[in-house]
């Protein structure tokens, strides 16, 4: 903390003329993360409206932000995104950003199918302690909900919210003005869903006839894989607590389970047997 003052004097004094003075300026930024000086939010919020469009700098901010872990901080992080959203970058001229690496900050965006503080891990099949963080994120809802309107900020929103609602974090009246939306959305995937799985029973049934007339082998049936479908997997965790409240939630789960997508319907099993639905 005792190098918190020079920091800040060579981030006020850096200029455009400085060699690679983006990256520089990112970089001593982010170093702010690492003091508990409860001073530097102000400071950084001065830095985030300084930078203007500047949309390199303004994403570093936030990141520093949520870096730092406080509540403070992230009330800071909530304030401005909400009232000045920076333009959603993954590669820039300073190197490789990726935005989503700020909103991963807030918690688990991995899909949460435990309520034992665990999370899943697509890609390894393990379990994984949820973030603790997701219980600081919640000083950010309902106002962050906001963004979801936004379509570079949708999907992290969303996956946050996801998150926060399947860990307990979150209640159905937090997101309960987007209701509405989200269930016209999520009735909308699953008819994307429907049509997708009649277009690969076509090809498949396509393939199988063309296989027999080439050389008399049919076609494997049981070779193709189910990836599932995060997108529909999200609108059902946002949905299920409607269930009561709604006579069309379970009708919507009924459909969904009545997929042929294997993982699709696995999820969504996992999910009505943790919330004691049939």
């Amino acid at each position: 903390s005792a190098d918190v003052p020079s920091l800040k004097k060579i981030i006020d004094t850096l200029s455009w003329k400085t060699k690679d003075y983006l990256q520089l300026k990112q970089d001593f930024i982010s170093r702010l993360q690492e003091t508990k000086d409860s001073t530097l939010v102000m400071y950084l919020k001065q830095l985030y409206v300084a930078a203007g469009d500047t949309a390199d700098l303004q994403n570093t901010v936030l990141n520093t932000l949520l870096g730092m872990q406080t509540k403070k901080s992230f009330i800071a992080f909530k304030d401005l995104i909400i009232n000045e959203p920076p333009v959603v970058t993954s590669v820039n001229s300073s190197g490789n950003y990726d935005y989503g690496d700020v909103l991963s900050k807030m918690g688990s965006l991995t899909k949460l199918l435990a309520k034992t503080k665990s999370s899943y891990n697509d890609y390894g099949g393990s379990w994984y302690p949820l973030y603790d963080t997701l219980s600081l994120a919640k000083v950010t809802f309902p106002e962050i909900l906001q963004l979801i309107n936004l379509d570079d900020y949708k999907g992290n929103v969303m996956e946050l919210l996801t998150a926060m609602v399947d860990s307990g974090y979150a209640e159905a009246k937090d997101y309960e003005q987007y209701f509405t939306k989200f269930y016209t959305e999520a009735k909308q995937e699953l008819k994307k869903e429907r049509a997708s799985e009649s277009q690969k029973a076509i090809a498949k049934a396509e393939k199988a006839n063309k296989a027999d007339d080439d050389d008399g082998t049919s076609y494997n049936r049981n070779s193709d894989g189910d990836s599932g479908n995060e997108l529909l997997q999200s609108y059902a965790v946002l949905l299920l607590p409607y269930w009561d409240k709604n006579p069309g939630i379970p009708t919507f789960f009924d459909d969904v389970m009545k997929l042929k997508n294997k993982q699709i319907r696995f999820n969504t099993m996992l999910l009505l047997l943790r919330n004691k639905k049939n």
